[in-house]
C-alpha cells in the first residue's frame, strides 16, 4: 500500500464515521493535521483491542480490553476551513473491527460531555462505556476504581490529549501505578517550549501549570529546555524511566512540511507478547510522518470528490 493509499483509507474511515454521527449537539473545530492524531488513535486502538482480547491474553488471565480517553471532547470534529466533519478520538477508538470491553471518557465541559454521551449511544450499548464530567486530573482515583470494579485484570489503552498543558504528570503516574498492563498515547504540545521561554523571561504566572505538567523535576526540565533540549525528548525519558513504558515511538504531527504542532508519545511496557505492541507504534510513526495537514486537506478533497483521484 502506498502512503497515499494508506492515508486515503483512514481519512475515508474518519469521514464515514463523521457522516454517520449526529451533528445536532456541540462540536469542536481543529485544523486538518488533527486527523493524523485521530488516525493514530484508530490504528492503535484496533491493533490493541485485537491483541488484548486474543487467545494469548486470555490464557494469561487478562479479562478485558479497556480504552480510557482523559480529554475526550464532544466526539465530532469540524475541520477548519473546509466544513467536513470527522469522528473524534472517542468514536474512532471504539468503532474499529475489534471492540473494547469497556471505555471511560472524561470531558470537563458539560455541553461537550452530554454531546459525547448521545453520540456514543449511536455506537455502543450503555454497559460498554461511561462519560464522566470533570477534571480528569482530579478524578483519577475514581477512574481507576471504576475500571477495577468492572474488570479483574484489564489491559488498558490510555489516550491523554490536552489542548495545551492541562494534563498533570501525577495523572499519568497514578494510572501507571494502577495498571501494570497499560499503554500510553500522550499528546505533548510543542508550545511547552514557548511556556518555558516565558517563565525564563520572568513571566512566573506560567510556572504552576508547567510544574504540574512536568512533575517534581520541573525546575531541572525548565533549565534543559532553555538550553535547547527538546520538550518531547524530556517527556519521553519520563515515560520510559518513571512510568516504566520503555517500548514505543514519539510521532511528530505537522501542519505543513516539518512545522511540528505536537508530538504523540506512544509507549508500552515490556510484555509477554514481545514486539507486537511496539511494532504497531513503529509502523504508525512511519506512515504518519509521511503526511502533514496539507496532504490531509488534499486527501479530504479526494475522498469528498472535490478533487479528482491522485
Amino acid at each position: 500500500m502506498t502512503p497515499d493509499e494508506w492515508l486515503k483509507k483512514y481519512v475515508t474511515i474518519l469521514t464515514d464515521l463523521g457522516d454517520k454521527t449526529s451533528k445536532s449537539e456541540a462540536t469542536i473545530s481543529y485544523g486538518p493535521h488533527t486527523l493524523l492524531k485521530i488516525i493514530a488513535v484508530y490504528y492503535y486502538a484496533e491493533m490493541f483491542a485485537k491483541i488484548a482480547k486474543g487467545e494469548k491474553a486470555r490464557s494469561r488471565g487478562y479479562d478485558a480490553a479497556v480504552y480510557l480517553d482523559l480529554f475526550a471532547g464532544p466526539g465530532l470534529v469540524a475541520v477548519d476551513g473546509i466544513g467536513d466533519f470527522v469522528a473524534g478520538s472517542p468514536i474512532a477508538a471504539t468503532s474499529t473491527k475489534y471492540k473494547f470491553d469497556y471505555s471511560i471518557f472524561v470531558e470537563i465541559d458539560e455541553d461537550r460531555a452530554e454531546a459525547l454521551r448521545k453520540r456514543l449511544s449511536q455506537y455502543l450499548t450503555q454497559d460498554r462505556f461511561e462519560v464522566l464530567t470533570g477534571d480528569s486530573n482530579a478524578i483519577v482515583p475514581e477512574i481507576i476504581s471504576k475500571i477495577k470494579s468492572k474488570c479483574k485484570k484489564p489491559i488498558v489503552f490510555a489516550f491523554i490529549d490536552p489542548q495545551g498543558m492541562e494534563a498533570k504528570w501525577s495523572t499519568a503516574k497514578q494510572l501507571s501505578a494502577g495498571f501494570k498492563s497499560l499503554d500510553f498515547m500522550i499528546n505533548v504540545t510543542s508550545g511547552a517550549a514557548r511556556v518555558a521561554g516565558r517563565i525564563q523571561s520572568g513571566k512566573v504566572g506560567d510556572r504552576p501549570i508547567f510544574e504540574d505538567f512536568f512533575g517534581q523535576n520541573a525546575e531541572e526540565i525548565l533549565t534543559k529546555i532553555n538550553n535547547g533540549v527538546r520538550v518531547e525528548a524530556i517527556f519521553e525519558d519520563g515515560v520510559k524511566d518513571v512510568l516504566g513504558r520503555p517500548q514505543g515511538e514519539t510521532i511528530s504531527i505537522c501542519d505543513s512540511g516539518n512545522r511540528v504542532m505536537y508530538h504523540l508519545l506512544c509507549y508500552t511496557r515490556e510484555s509477554w507478547t514481545g514486539s507486537p505492541w511496539a511494532q504497531g507504534f513503529r509502523e504508525l510513526k512511519k506512515q504518519i510522518e509521511l503526511a502533514d495537514g496539507v496532504s490531509v486537506r488534499r486527501m479530504l478533497d479526494v475522498v469528498r470528490k472535490r478533487q479528482s483521484p491522485l
